[in-house]
């Protein structure tokens, strides 16, 4: 079982910008667009 302080080390390496905060919104909805037509 791990630490919940090594799962958060391994899940924020990178720092939560704006930038990178809006990437993954993108994505996110792109993958949501493509299984699901509207």
């Amino acid at each position: 079982m791990k630490m919940h302080d090594e799962v958060d080390e391994t899940a924020m390496d990178a720092p939560l910008t704006p930038e990178v905060a809006q990437r993954g919104l993108e994505l996110l909805e792109a993958t949501y667009q493509d299984k699901i037509q509207f």
